[in-house]
């Protein structure tokens, strides 16, 4: 047998392999790369029927066990600055995910809403994964911006983004690095916008799906492992150290 043909052959071997990890997951699935990825590296699983359901919401305690677990974070040694039970109303300190919202809280990462909730099981907005994960990938902050030529532009054609709002910064830093997939935002052809042709509708407060959260962690830890400021094709996977 040829060279050729025996390479081919493992690839593929392997490719069937790495579908096979959930069956909802094919070549042709959005951000399929990172999704295998994070599952590779014991960041997500799947389901008991073998699927990965990459539509399903992230809810926001699966989202901070996710950015932890990506991110490779000792979440262990931390004081409890939030060690009463009765802080938020809906949180169980008994609950898996309490270490997780401990270490958040402790951080600034989070703070929960003005009724004193949480709302652990409430599917996470894209807004709020936004900060979530780039302040735990940026040392609590917001990485400085150093701008690039048509940015303004391209910030000013996404029609459904309040720059008043809490998140504008974050998103910001979202499009300048390119650490999220937009494969969700809506175009809308516009003949008098400046620039761009297209108006963009972005979903700020829509919810997050399990294969977009894994696209956006993919590229955050990324950009921190290999030092660089915005995230391209280019950019080599994260590096896992555990």
């Amino acid at each position: 047998m040829k060279k050729s043909a025996l390479v081919l052959i493992l690839l593929t071997l392997l490719s069937q392999t790495a579908f096979a990890q959930f069956t909802d997951i094919g070549i042709n699935t959005d951000y399929r790369d990172a999704i295998l990825w994070l599952s590779d590296n014991g960041v997500i699983q799947g389901y008991p029927d073998g699927t990965f359901k990459p539509e399903v919401c992230v809810n926001r305690v699966e989202l901070l066990k996710m950015i932890y677990l990506t991110n490779e974070t000792d979440i262990s040694d931390m004081s409890i600055g939030y060690g009463t039970g009765g802080y938020f109303s809906d949180v169980d300190m008994g609950a898996w995910y309490w270490p997780y919202l401990r270490y958040a809280l402790d951080t600034g990462t989070v703070v929960g809403y003005p009724d004193k909730t949480f709302k652990p099981g409430q599917c996470v907005k894209r807004v709020e994964a936004m900060k979530m994960a780039t302040l735990e990938f940026n040392g609590g902050e917001i990485p400085a911006n150093g701008g690039y030529a048509g940015q303004s532009l391209l910030i000013d054609s996404y029609k459904d983004i309040d720059h008043t709002g809490w998140y504008f910064d974050y998103f910001v830093y979202t499009i300048s690095a390119n650490v999220m997939g937009l494969k969700h935002v809506i175009q809308q052809f516009n003949p008098q916008s400046s620039y761009y042709e297209n108006d963009q509708y972005f979903g700020p407060g829509t919810d997050m799906a399990r294969k977009e959260v894994s696209e956006m962690l993919y590229r955050m830890k990324a950009l921190r492992d290999r030092g660089v400021a915005k995230y391209t094709s280019e950019v080599p996977d994260p590096i896992i150290t555990q």
